[in-house]
């Protein structure tokens, strides 16, 4: 009785124990996974930082072009002012090129 209870005894024993190292597996499997995510999102963060500062050099860059075209139009402003101003007085002085337009 005591040889079949020992038995019994053992082979509860052998069924804990694959028991354990199946969910052992099963957590190794599981850090593995975690491990790959939290690498794809580090590299996803990297990317979105370099887009961030690509984006910011870009606004940079379209601001500098902003700001110069800004100035070339207050410098052609008054030109163009003054071109009116002469054709008005043009047109006054030779009724006819009221006509041609």
């Amino acid at each position: 009785m005591k040889l079949t209870s020992m038995r019994h005894d053992l082979s509860q024993k052998s069924a804990e124990v694959r028991q354990i190292y199946a969910q052992r597996d099963e957590r190794v499997k599981e850090i593995a996974d975690l491990e790959c995510t939290i690498s794809e999102l580090e590299d996803q963060q990297d990317e979105s930082s370099q887009s961030r500062e690509r984006l910011s050099r870009d606004l940079d860059t379209v601001e500098r072009e902003i700001a110069a075209k800004e100035k070339e139009l207050r410098d052609l402003l008054p030109r163009l002012s003054a071109s009116k101003a002469n054709e008005a007085k043009l047109k006054q002085r030779y009724p006819l090129l009221k006509k041609l337009n």
